[in-house]
């Protein structure tokens, strides 16, 4: 049982050390997607691309032209 007990505070930090290095892995890939997709994003923009959802999205349709807004259906 001793033996266990010296061993236990080396597995411990090994533990946190390769959690720590996930981690850090992790993060490095956020920054460096981030900043490809920053890259690309402003190459598009200055080419007269837009990347907001409003610029996608069609606008409401009138209810008198809304199919589903008509009396056969209510």
């Amino acid at each position: 049982m001793a033996d266990f007990h010296g061993w236990l505070p080396r597995i411990l930090f090994a533990l946190a050390c390769f959690a720590t290095l996930i981690a850090l892995a992790y993060a490095e890939e956020d920054w460096r997607g981030w900043h490809a997709w920053n890259q690309f994003k402003h190459q598009w923009e200055a080419k007269g691309e837009k990347f907001d959802w409003q610029s996608v999205v069609p606008p409401p349709v009138p209810d008198d032209q809304n199919f589903a807004m008509g009396s056969d259906l209510g």
